[in-house]
């Protein structure tokens, strides 16, 4: 109870003091006392060496790993700083991409819309060629054949009103200046 409540200290002033009166033995705490000396001092004398050369190795351990955590925390803040620069980037070059492609769209747009109007002018201009060669041949055809019935009202007329010989030698004559005319147009 005495050990709990003042220490060892305490017990040992306490002990010196009863030693006064016969309870002390100094020269058991000073045997111990050179025995835990002597033991210091062998431990200090073989160990000194092992001891500073780990704590050595254990400083330049500890300089080498905080140099490679410096290093790693460097590289990351690079790191991060590069990657938010590409992210900072990475919106203008989306806008840039969506700009081109939107103009290169309007590209393909207009030059299909040339393409389709030039194709579209072509056919138009080949559909009236042939409408107006169409009505070309169908104005000869009606011309000949309005010529065709001409003549041979005409041949009827004629015949009936002239002699056979006189109506057989106009009849040829006009035939012939028909279709000189005829062949002209």
């Amino acid at each position: 109870m005495i050990l709990s409540e003042l220490g060892i200290v305490g017990y040992l002033i306490s002990s010196a003091t009863e030693g006064a009166h016969g309870g002390f033995d100094w020269v058991y705490v000073a045997q111990h006392t050179v025995n835990l000396a002597i033991l210091i001092g062998v431990l200090v004398y073989f160990a000194k060496d092992p001891v500073r050369d780990f704590l050595k190795e254990r400083r330049k351990n500890l300089g080498r790993e905080f140099d490679e955590a410096q290093k790693t925390i460097d590289e990351a803040k690079k790191r991060h700083e590069e990657y938010t620069q590409k992210l900072n980037n990475l919106e203008s070059e989306i806008a840039s991409l969506k700009d081109s492609i939107q103009k290169q769209g309007e590209a393909e747009k207009n030059e299909i819309l040339e393409h389709a109007s030039a194709t579209a002018e072509a056919i138009l201009k080949e559909s009236r060629d042939n409408m107006k060669l169409e009505a070309n041949k169908i104005k000869k055809e009606l011309q000949n054949d309005i010529i065709s019935s001409s003549l041979r009202e005409a041949e009827e007329i004629i015949s009936k009103h002239l002699t056979e010989k006189e109506s057989h030698d106009s009849v040829d004559q006009f035939v012939r200046k028909v279709e000189e005319e005829k062949w002209l147009q």
